[in-house]
């Protein structure tokens, strides 16, 4: 009868353990996954301040030349005094604007690719975690079971 327990034992300690390695690896296989996904997002991201930037500077374009067009039809000199420095400085706000918006992205982008580093040693840890538990779960079931065995001798 002690025989059958230790060997009982062993059989649910080996199940655990396995449960336990599973979980880890899994883990780890899904912090891999998420952080796949945030790379791509961080590309994303990145394309679209491309694609935002590229839209600005032409609206940047059109609105100076309808500033230039206003201008010119008020009779205006538009390479000095008020019209040069009313377009020099919408100009600038524009250009500020744009570098503002830059900026956001690169720093939206930078921490996805952040997020995506701390999943993956979250997973790396997750995965040397269930490891470690399935090891500790089989010494504990081996231990368990040689002293029921002993014990019922």
């Amino acid at each position: 009868m002690g025989a059958f327990m230790a060997v009982l034992g062993l059989g649910g300690a080996g199940l655990g353990a396995y449960g336990q390695y599973s979980a880890g690896q899994q883990a780890n296989k899904t912090a891999r996954y998420n952080a796949a996904i945030a790379r791509q997002k961080a590309k994303l991201v990145e394309q679209a301040s491309r694609s935002e930037t590229t839209r600005a500077h032409q609206a940047a374009r059109r609105l100076k030349g309808s500033q230039m067009a206003a201008f010119a039809a008020s009779g205006a000199e538009l390479s000095s005094g008020t019209p040069l420095l009313v377009m020099a400085e919408q100009a600038g706000a524009m250009e500020m604007d744009i570098l503002e918006q830059r900026r956001t992205r690169a720093i939206e982008a930078q921490g996805l690719r952040s997020q995506a580093t701390m999943m993956e040693f979250e997973g790396k840890q997750a995965k040397r975690a269930g490891t470690m538990s399935a090891f500790t779960t089989l010494l504990g079931g081996g231990a368990s079971a040689g002293a029921g065995y002993m014990g019922s001798k």
